[in-house]
């Protein structure tokens, strides 16, 4: 097994080193705030992974899989642009893309589906803004702020993503009150050709499909504030409520409340230290009418120059009347890496799970690159 792992480590890193180079510092805002009326971003995640202990000797796999997306915003005028992204992304052994059975066997790039991630048009003013089309509403964290190697693909399951509707935001800015925005959004599951996938197949959602914000109406929405306390960018807050319709019998409205803080106090000229909680209580999972979820989760992180170790603990709690879905269950992961100035990033890292009453740990590695251009 582990020499199995090895093999698709070395290989993996030798197919994912493209040739261009830019800054290791980026951020994931789709706006275009530069003078060229066009931009785009490059983020690419390639996971090689090693399941090294498992409830079942069969689940115990090798796996190498993506989470990559391209990132584009054209201005049309000062205030009006069309944003979009397109992400080639795979589940690590399992899981599997719209549920259904786990995936065993050795894993090289298997299900690795490329679909339009968003596509809008913007207002932005100096205070507000505004779109409309298929867009991931801002709830919470942004899941690329996590830290550990994991962290983004743990609260990548509970994210509210892939959504058709419009929204928009007020901002404000000064140095009394400091910085704080509200962003608002109302919208329904994309049952649209733009669910289509390529590469690999996924299960496409239609208005007969169950689950949460499955309606094709607007009665699903989100509100979220967030910003910095006391006027400073080094301590921040978010609260937000989510509100997913249902649209078949048997089903209960999904509602959600979500709370967070992060910090960063730079103790020395080279080292930061950072750290996060955030706190998600869902009634009536994805629809589900006798099934409440919170998931607890506290991070740290140390940037050293240019070396990086973080990571993060979620609890799970589960309140269910089905025996098998009131199980709680924990998720941990911990990584060390180090970020080159050419983009390229590398981590080692473990992680464990608890999810359903099966266990599992893992060890391996991330290979990360990004470009602006």
């Amino acid at each position: 097994m582990f020499k199995k792992f090895l093999i698709i480590t070395t290989s993996t890193i030798a197919m994912t080193i493209p040739a261009i180079a830019q800054d290791h510092h980026h951020d994931h805002d789709h706006h275009n705030h530069n003078d060229k009326p066009y931009s785009f971003h490059l983020d690419t995640r390639t996971y090689a992974t090693s399941i090294v202990n498992a409830d079942e000797a069969s689940e115990e796999i090798a796996d190498v899989f993506t989470h990559s997306h391209l990132s584009g915003d054209y201005k049309l005028n000062k205030h009006l642009s069309i944003s979009g992204s397109v992400i080639l992304e795979g589940d690590p052994a399992g899981h599997a893309h719209g549920g259904g059975a786990a995936r065993t066997g050795d894993l090289f790039f298997d299900d690795n589906p490329l679909y339009i991630e968003e596509l809008a048009i913007n207002y932005d003013d100096e205070y507000m803004g505004a779109y409309a089309g298929k867009f991931t509403p801002r709830i919470g964290l942004d899941t690329h702020n996590v830290p550990g190697w994991w962290g983004m693909l743990v609260f990548e399951e509970f994210q509210l993503r892939n959504k058709v509707g419009f929204g928009g935001y007020l901002q404000n800015d000064d140095d009394t009150f400091g910085h704080h925005q509200l962003d608002v959004s109302t919208f329904f599951a994309d049952t649209t050709f733009l669910q289509q996938s390529t590469l690999y197949n996924r299960s496409d959602l239609n208005g007969d499909s169950d689950g949460a914000s499955n309606t094709e109406d607007f009665s699903s929405f989100t509100a979220n504030l967030s910003g910095n306390i006391i006027n400073n960018d080094h301590l921040n807050y978010y609260v937000g409520y989510a509100h997913q319709g249902v649209d078949q019998a048997g089903e209960e409205d999904e509602k959600r409340f979500v709370f967070g803080l992060s910090a960063s106090h730079d103790l020395t000229d080279h080292m930061i230290i950072t750290a996060m909680a955030d706190v998600t209580d869902i009634g009536h999972l994805n629809g589900e009418a006798e099934h409440d979820r919170r998931y607890t989760s506290f991070g740290l992180g140390l940037d050293i120059d240019h070396w990086t170790v973080g990571g993060t603990y979620t609890h799970i709690n589960n309140d269910a009347d089905d025996a098998g879905e009131s199980m709680n269950g924990y998720n941990t992961q911990v990584s060390v890496g180090y970020n080159f100035d050419n983009g390229f990033g590398i981590d080692l890292g473990y992680q464990s799970q608890d999810e359903e009453g099966e266990k599992s740990d893992r060890i391996g590695g991330l290979l990360r690159y990004h470009a602006d251009f």
